[in-house]
């Protein structure tokens, strides 16, 4: 209950009164009408072996002067998460695995091969009341048919991240081989005592210096529309198979679409007093 909205809180009891009474020995219980619109059949629970996610974090920078009034430097980041949260719904059936065609980009050409993916539900192919235009998607059954989602938190994910300043570092993530990328920047600061107590000092800093061309392969949170075929729920033909939807495999698969910022510059002055 939100209490911060005024309806609910004339619909539900004040703590400790239950909204709903039913007797130990009762196999359901049954709310009153005024709770019908607050109802649901999702849960939300922690699992037996929950811990709280962890994250260790260490740097090290090192920075030497040069030449006069130039000094150059390197940075380094580690990361590491353990007990990530991720959430699972443990109320869906087993998986089946169902077969769809895969296409070139326009959907017209066949190009002879297949994928497989995992469903809950099945496709249902004969026109009904609920399903008059085929192919429909079936309800979903779930092993407890009387609740739906039970969205489980476990702690059962982890990270780790390297990073360089200036240079790329591996990890231990899968991953994929994208264009090379370098990038220059600078900085200039020149300090100037206008007296005692006042100070002028002026900046100029240049990202990508030299205006390098970064290629960047363009990818999205599923990863289907840049970095694989993308699913498209549309049905085929393919010889005498009928299919409830497809595969849409890119032309330039993996090819940088993208680009990284060009050349920027800015310039600052602050006044120290």
């Amino acid at each position: 209950m939100d209490n911060s909205k005024f309806y609910p809180r004339q619909v539900f009891p004040t703590y400790p009164n239950p909204a709903v009474s039913c007797a130990l020995t009762a196999t359901t219980c049954t709310p009153s009408a005024n709770l019908a619109g607050f109802l649901t059949s999702d849960v939300s629970a922690f699992a037996p072996n929950f811990r709280s996610p962890k994250v260790q974090q260490a740097s090290l920078n090192l920075e030497r002067e040069i030449v006069d009034r130039f000094a150059a430097g390197v940075s380094y980041l580690y990361v590491h998460g353990v007990d990530l949260i991720r959430a699972r719904d443990v109320n869906l059936p087993a998986p089946v695995n169902e077969v769809y065609p895969v296409y070139d980009d326009s959907g017209t050409n066949f190009l002879g091969t297949y994928d497989n993916v995992a469903s809950f539900s099945t496709w249902q192919f004969t026109p009904s009341i609920t399903c008059p235009f085929v192919p429909c998607i079936n309800p979903l059954v779930r092993p407890i048919p009387r609740l739906g989602a039970i969205n489980q938190f476990e702690s059962a994910a982890s990270s780790v991240y390297h990073g360089l300043t200036g240079v790329g570092a591996p990890s231990d993530a899968q991953r994929i081989l994208g264009p090379d990328y370098a990038s220059t920047d600078m900085r200039l600061t020149r300090r100037i005592y206008a007296g005692d107590h006042v100070k002028l000092e002026f900046m100029a800093e240049s990202f990508n210096l030299l205006n390098r061309d970064n290629k960047r392969v363009n990818s999205n949170d599923d990863g289907f529309l840049s970095s694989a075929a993308q699913f498209v729920q549309i049905d085929k033909l393919t010889g005498l198979n009928h299919f409830p939807a497809h595969f849409r495999q890119p032309t330039h698969l993996l090819s940088a679409t993208g680009a990284y910022a060009p050349r920027q510059v800015q310039l600052a002055l602050r006044l120290i007093f």
